[in-house]
């Protein structure tokens, strides 16, 4: 497929997370995130084909913060009790 073609929908990132600490999203997080969740099902579910990556983890870059802020990157591991993995 050439580029033009192609899309991205990278769940995780698109759609508010919990915190940290496992603290609760804020209404207006929850009210974004269930509207994703009604129509990300139309992402993984194409008549032309479709094809999911998983990202487990990354590396950080220098000087990289944690967080749940602008521009932070959120440590909860993907796996495990407590992770934010789904599959």
């Amino acid at each position: 497929a050439h580029a033009a073609q192609c899309e991205l929908f990278w769940d995780f990132a698109s759609l508010p997370q919990k915190g940290l600490n496992g603290e609760d999203k804020t209404e207006e997080e929850k009210a974004m995130f269930g509207r994703g969740l009604k129509v990300m099902g139309n992402f993984y579910a194409s008549i032309t084909g479709t094809s999911v990556i998983q990202q487990r983890s990354i590396d950080l870059p220098p000087g990289a913060t944690t967080g749940f802020g602008p521009g932070e990157y959120n440590p909860t591991p993907y796996e495990g009790e407590g992770g934010r993995g789904w599959c």
